[in-house]
């Protein structure tokens, strides 16, 4: 029996797991299943599947096709439990030929991960569900720059009233001066009274 290169393969799943950080420690969660546009994320304490509706033909092309929704799902973990503290990190595809030869055998393409450092954290927090919508659009400027910023202060706490006084002065910087905290809050669905709160807390730190 000889071992080939499918002629024509067909991506079925993608396996992830979460990776694991010493400042958090994640519950024991059961086996859940959340359907998505082209794809099901099967979720199961700790081990990330994602099982394809869509054909994909390739690994690179089935990780590309999931990429954006990995994004969009570490950046809302982000918000919840805190900036990297929640990623997910590719373990291996699961890839089949949709006309084998008679007597050949395909073998899935494996990625080998080191091995993981036990938790620090005693108390456990709930694993971030797959988000339900895309927020983010990852091209955009401001985004990411705000974004980069937050992941600093999660290396170093120290820098919270620079991170809300940059973060502040990016939104405002989008709108027209005149009555800018309230353009602000109309266009991006902010709180007003939040948008003072942080600028007040900002200027007087």
């Amino acid at each position: 029996m000889s071992v080939r290169e499918p002629a024509n393969p067909r991506v079925l799943a993608l396996h992830y797991r979460v990776a694991n950080n010493d400042d958090v420690i994640y519950r024991t969660a059961e086996r859940s299943v959340h359907r998505r546009d082209g794809f099901d994320v099967v979720m199961d304490d700790g081990r990330v599947v994602f099982e394809f509706h869509d054909h994909y033909p390739s690994e690179e092309s089935a990780r590309a096709g999931v990429r954006d929704f990995i994004d969009e799902w570490d950046f809302q973990a982000d918000l919840a439990v805190g900036a990297r503290k929640f990623r997910l990190e590719f373990v291996r595809a699961e890839i089949v030929d949709r006309h084998p030869v008679l007597g050949d055998r395909h073998v899935p393409s494996w990625v080998t991960l080191a091995s993981l450092r036990p938790p620090a954290i005693p108390l456990p927090v709930d694993y971030p569900r797959p988000p339900e919508r895309m927020t983010i659009d990852p091209e955009d400027v401001l985004f990411v720059a705000m974004r980069q910023r937050y992941e600093v202060y999660s290396r170093d706490p120290t820098t919270l009233t620079a991170v809300a006084y940059f973060c502040l002065t990016c939104l405002e910087g989008t709108v027209p001066k005149k009555g800018r905290r309230k353009a602000v809050a109309e266009l991006y669905g902010i709180s007003y009274r939040d948008l003072q709160r942080v600028g007040a807390l900002a200027d007087q730190k």
